[in-house]
């Protein structure tokens, strides 16, 4: 069932890559936009299916300090993404990739979506801290929208994720059809098993639901930690040949790496960094009044008369400015 006027909270990089990557729309001035327009059209349908009490829009701040000290090769993995599938004679340039970020800002100052940016903070924990203090200080239901599966961890009966990819709402139940995995125990799970695209290297063929078979408790909602696992291993080894129960010991120093690494818990922040995402949240950009005709203009001027703005503002008349 879908919670009553959540608070939706958009993983901002993660939506834009997914329609810049694949979206085909293209302005009468003859500049590639799938980016922005696929984003307000996302924005749309979010706001239709949801009836949100708030959307806020949480933009990459540069990634974590922490993280590269941790492993200098986090996040450095990923093939740069292909600017347009559909044509082959669009450059692959970031200047336009920048153009339509930068429009896309400034289109969403004039409705009543939110905009936060922290500095450098990953745009992850920026999300995480934020869910947390919207459920603390509002008790609203949160939905995190995102393919980002790091999110999965911070699932719970008051966050649930809407991944735009599978077109579905993910909870506690969700999580565990499809991974054999409770959200409880994600964060423990992908640091065994590894995130090619975020570079974080796991156990060579662990993947989540073999993980789940063959060391119990995953699935269930009492939390693991990993000495919990490597006893498991320990005491199963004696009686399977099962590799996984060897090759888990044998990668135990980098799984803890990998724990740090891919961990959204709350402490993990330092104090100031929290304290400018509740400022930046509550300072939120919204352009003051949301206009429609100021978007109206802007949306004639950039080539792109094809998105319907009343129908834009009509869906998100339930979100507060």
């Amino acid at each position: 069932m879908t919670p009553e006027r959540p608070v939706v909270i958009i993983d901002g990089l993660s939506v834009f890559m997914r329609h810049y990557c694949a979206n085909p729309s293209m302005s009468s001035n003859g500049e590639h936009m799938g980016g922005f327009a696929g984003f307000l059209g996302s924005v749309r349908e979010i706001s239709r299916r949801f009836t949100p009490s708030k959307i806020v829009v949480v933009w990459e701040g540069g990634g974590s300090k922490k993280r590269r000290l941790i492993d200098k090769a986090y996040k450095n993995g990923r093939r740069p993404a292909k600017l347009n599938r559909y044509y082959d004679d669009i450059p692959d340039t970031q200047t336009n990739r920048n153009s339509q970020l930068s429009k896309l800002v400034s289109a969403l100052r004039h409705t009543p979506v939110k905009q936060i940016y922290v500095p450098d903070c990953e745009g992850d924990d920026a999300v995480a801290h934020l869910t947390r203090v919207v459920m603390r200080d509002e008790g609203k239901h949160v939905i995190i929208v995102s393919s980002d599966r790091d999110f999965y961890q911070l699932i719970s009966d008051s966050v649930s994720v809407w991944s735009p990819g599978k077109r579905k709402l993910i909870g506690p139940a969700e999580c565990v059809e499809e991974f054999n995995v409770h959200p409880n125990n994600f964060a423990l799970a992908k640091a065994i098993v590894g995130d090619p695209g975020d570079h974080v290297l796991g156990v060579k063929g662990v993947g989540y639901k073999s993980l789940s078979k063959r060391v119990p408790g995953f699935d269930s909602d009492n939390q693991l930690c990993f000495q919990d696992v490597l006893s498991v291993c320990q005491v199963s080894r004696e009686t399977s040949k099962a590799k996984i129960y060897v090759d888990i010991p044998d990668e135990a120093e980098r799984i803890k790496k990998n724990i740090r690494l891919v961990s959204l818990d709350a402490g993990t922040l330092p104090a100031t960094i929290e304290k400018k995402i509740e400022e930046a949240y509550k300072s939120s950009v919204t352009g003051g009044k949301p206009n429609k005709i100021e978007l109206y203009r802007m949306i004639i001027r950039e080539g792109l008369s094809k998105i319907d703005v009343d129908s834009i503002f009509f869906s998100l008349r339930t979100v507060s400015a």
